[in-house]
């Protein structure tokens, strides 16, 4: 999903999502922290696609570049020569690439897709 400008809200997971998830199409991740309020809040469920080359306004799902354990949910802020610039919306609450710069596309898990609960 390649969300405009203002960013859209997230749909809710329809019939096609929820298939999709249950063929393994479709990850299913549980929200921790706040860097992307409002449009995303902890405890939010979200399903999320496979996607390599996400364009500029998509929310991601990523692997921080120097912790391999954690998983970052972050809006493709710019791109370049194949890497990712990531940013938080709560910029406060958020590390992102401010704080670690660009992203290979290999640490790209996938975009956003829908909202399973909230």
């Amino acid at each position: 999903m390649s969300l405009g400008t203002p960013l859209a809200k997230i749909p809710q997971t329809g019939f096609v999502e929820a298939i999709l998830w249950r063929l393994g199409r479709r990850q299913l991740v549980v929200v921790q922290g706040d860097s992307m309020e409002p449009y995303i809040s902890a405890g939010d469920e979200l399903l999320v696609a496979p996607a390599r080359k996400p364009s500029v306004k998509t929310i991601v799902l990523a692997h921080h570049p120097t912790k391999p354990n954690v998983l970052l949910i972050k809006l493709v802020d710019r791109v370049r020569n194949g890497e990712f610039y990531l940013t938080g919306i709560n910029k406060s609450a958020s590390s992102d690439s401010r704080d670690f710069g660009w992203l290979a596309n290999e640490q790209l898990v996938g975009r956003i897709t829908s909202r399973v609960s909230s």
